[in-house]
């Protein structure tokens, strides 16, 4: 009607729209929509009405559902630094770029004391409903935190971290401080400045917290995953390297500086000035304080800690070093050899050599020859060491925090998972990297539908309740052109990788050959290096040079012969043992690890948390409705408004059902009546074994057991209190007794004495 507001879906963007009296073709409407004339199509558009713009705290609260309402709900709730939304027990996370101090941590006894219904909506809230469902029911939890860089996963994931540790102190202080203490340290040596994130998490990690019976932590692990080696010696304008590099630099004191020959600037280091060499809103100095405390509060002994700097220091100054020549090479720099052979204790005869030439045996007689290397070569075989020596020092890293964090070995024990993993990653140039990033988080997606669709709406046709299917994005066939055998993305890549010749070409071709036709793949001849791949969160474009190299997991045996040369213990132990799965390719490796966390996942009771990037400049108060929108739409947010709005999110087996509300004189021959009187219509189902009840149903019966439990306590109270009160009444009269006897026998002896 003229005069009325719409929403009008406008340059992929919702916008206010009002009906322009100008001719449209048929099914459409010309509106006036960002001070143009638009043409729409008229069943999408979307009255505003008053009661459409009512805000909530909950988005299966609000009166009409739909995208633009959605959208308009989170900005609105964001502008006034409302960043935490729920949907019945899922939570939505706007990274709101900077520190709101009305959701510190001041509030967690708030939180910890007071029903969910009475605080505004935050991540304590979330982190309370896992650590009683596993304290009081005995069930374990996973806390799966997902969204892009950027969202706020790692800061979302420090927050549970720190409610559960505070919540769960008894008699594992020190083993709660320990699992925070782990926090600056993998975020020092994981974390880097992206285009997207200046504090971007480089590596998957799953926190896993055990539990003993009485609810106190009893220990902790780690589990790390994919670790972005590349970023050790190279990053994009823009980008830095890990923290820990920066941090070293310019938080070292003197002593330290000379001990480890940590030149005066960043800028001095090769692999440091490529990109940023700053980080808004990062103190690099204050920061490394921080790691030092971390490592004390860990356990790790100074002299430790001095042997895990060197490593660093080392990787800095190798790559520093630079060649002469094209064909044949020469170390222009002894000095920076010099420093190399220092820090990680390797004689100069030893390094020099195998960074400029190959090694290898021959003539029968095991003889060694040597050919020189061409320039490219060496600063392959340079970066090679680089790498390797970062990656084996991470890995050792982990298993020594893992040592600390072991705890109470008890078996069978209760867990809280926390994943905190890379989002869905589309840069301009993606390699076998993003693909991994993107295949996990496939994974993750399909456990995601798994579980809130997928089951929901079985569950629904198994129990026999009315149910209107929810439509949802199902990446099965993204997964399945992935993981197929033979066929499949993964399968392909570890044949090609057999042959002895193969090539990213030859896998490329194959790929081409067997699934050309599958609608998530894509290839154009035109771009020769390049294929895409359909997946939930969008199309990315792959580039197939290097993927077979970096598939193929092997390290350079020139490399690994040089540092078994080191002096060094802590170097020595990195490369001292060869894993038994070695010679697995990265991706065989990553799809046994994926597939192991699934399944921990899928065997505890699962929460969720969305993280939203509310725009791409990474500012306060800035939100970008087209941006936040396409994330709403990718990471299933919309489809699973609907579901809750239109599900039951608690389901009871009966028999239990009636155990707990029988305090409210509920008896299996009287449930429905009981429910009918109990509960608005709305609010519950009677199925063939459970009963189903909505989020404000359940808050209802909670609140009325609540009641009368109290008013027990209080009669209970009252009976030992008098109780208490006739024994202390009586007891008083004894005592009173025993005094008049021993009056009475005292004036007995006095009268006989004067007699």
């Amino acid at each position: 009607m003229e005069g009325d507001k719409y929403w009008v879906f406008v340059e992929e963007e919702w916008r206010v729209g009002t009906i322009a009296n100008e001719p449209a073709k048929p099914g459409f409407v010309k509106v006036n929509a960002n001070q143009k004339v638009v043409e729409v199509k008229k069943d999408e558009m979307v009255l505003i009405t008053e009661d459409s713009l009512f805000e909530s705290d909950d988005l299966i609260t609000l009166n009409q559902l739909n995208e633009p309402n959605i959208l308009y709900n989170l900005e609105s709730r964001f502008k006034k630094d409302l960043i935490y939304t729920y949907i019945g027990p899922m939570i939505i996370s706007v990274n709101p770029y900077q520190v709101l101090n009305q959701f510190g941590e001041h509030l967690i006894p708030q939180y910890n004391s007071l029903p969910r219904k009475d605080l505004p909506p935050h991540l304590y809230a979330i982190s309370k409903e896992a650590y009683e469902a596993l304290s009081k029911l005995g069930r374990s939890q996973s806390v799966i935190i997902s969204g892009e860089s950027g969202a706020g996963k790692t800061e979302a994931t420090k927050i549970i971290l720190k409610y559960i540790t505070v919540a769960s102190k008894g008699q594992s202080n020190a083993l709660s401080d320990a699992i925070l203490a782990t926090n600056p340290i993998l975020e020092a040596f994981g974390n880097a400045k992206t285009v997207k994130n200046n504090n971007s998490s480089r590596f998957g990690k799953l926190i896993k917290i055990t539990f003993d019976a009485t609810g106190s932590i009893s220990g902790a692990s780690i589990n790390n995953y994919l670790l972005e080696s590349t970023r050790i010696i190279d990053q994009a304008p823009n980008e830095r390297n890990y923290h820990i590099f920066y941090s070293l630099i310019k938080g070292s004191d003197p002593d330290r500086r000379k001990r480890l020959r940590i030149l005066p600037s960043v800028t001095q280091y090769k692999y440091l000035s490529q990109g940023d060499l700053t980080c808004g809103g990062r103190d690099d100095a204050q920061v490394f304080q921080e790691v030092l405390h971390s490592f004390q509060q860990l356990g790790f002994s100074s002299s430790e800690v001095d042997d895990i700097l060197m490593v660093l220091s080392g990787i800095l100054h190798l790559g520093n070093i630079d060649f002469s020549g094209t064909d044949t090479v020469d170390i222009l720099n002894n000095n920076q050899l010099l420093a190399v052979c220092d820090t990680l204790q390797i004689p100069e005869m030893t390094l020099k050599p195998a960074l400029t030439k190959k090694m290898f045996t021959g003539g029968g007689r095991a003889t060694v020859y040597s050919i020189p290397l061409t320039k490219p070569q060496a600063i392959e075989n340079r970066d090679a060491m680089a790498k390797a020596l970062y990656n084996k020092l991470f890995e050792y890293l982990i298993v020594q925090i893992n040592r600390k964090l072991i705890g109470k070995s008890v078996p069978e024990q209760n867990f809280i998972a926390i994943l905190d993993i890379y989002g869905f990653e589309i840069f301009e140039k993606n390699s076998l990297e993003q693909f991994c990033i993107n295949y996990a988080n496939e994974k993750l997606q399909e456990s995601f539908n798994q579980n809130l669709f997928k089951a929901e709406q079985e569950e629904y046709k198994k129990e026999g309740v009315p149910w209107s299917d929810i439509k949802f994005k199902d990446n099965k066939g993204c997964i399945e052109l992935i993981e197929k055998n033979v066929s499949g993305v993964l399968s392909l890549l570890n044949e090609e990788c057999m042959i002895p010749k193969g090539d990213d070409k030859g896998f490329l071709n194959k790929m081409v050959q067997v699934n050309g036709r599958n609608p998530f793949f894509a290839y154009q001849p035109r771009k020769k290096d390049l294929f895409e791949i359909k997946h939930y969160a969008g199309t990315v474009e792959y580039n197939v040079i290097g993927f077979l190299e970096k598939n193929r997991n092997t390290l350079n045996k020139d490399v690994v012969s040089v540092i078994a040369c080191s002096e060094s213990p802590l170097i020595q132990s990195l490369f001292s043992y060869q894993s038994q799965t070695s010679k697995a390719t990265v991706v065989q490796i990553f799809k046994k690890e994926l597939g192991a966390l699934v399944d921990l996942i899928n065997s505890s009771e699962k929460r969720y948390v969305r993280c939203i990037k509310p725009n791409h400049q990474k500012q306060p108060r800035m939100f970008d409705p087209k941006c936040s929108l396409l994330q709403l739409q990718t990471n299933g947010v919309l489809e699973t408004v609907a579901l809750r709005k239109a599900g039951y999110s608690t389901k009871m087996e009966t028999n239990l059902f009636c155990q707990r509300y029988f305090v409210l004189g509920l008896k299996p021959p009287t449930m429905e009546s009981f429910l009918k009187t109990t509960l608005p219509k709305e609010e519950w189902l009677i199925g063939k074994t459970k009963i189903f009840l909505r989020q404000n149903g359940l808050q209802i019966l909670e609140d009325l057991r609540t009641t009368k439990l109290v008013k027990y306590v209080i009669v209970i109270q009252n009976h030992f209190r008098k109780a208490k009160a006739v024994n202390l009444f009586a007891d008083l009269l004894e005592k009173k007794r025993k005094e008049e006897e021993e009056r009475r026998r005292r004036e007995e002896e006095e009268r006989r004495r004067r007699e």
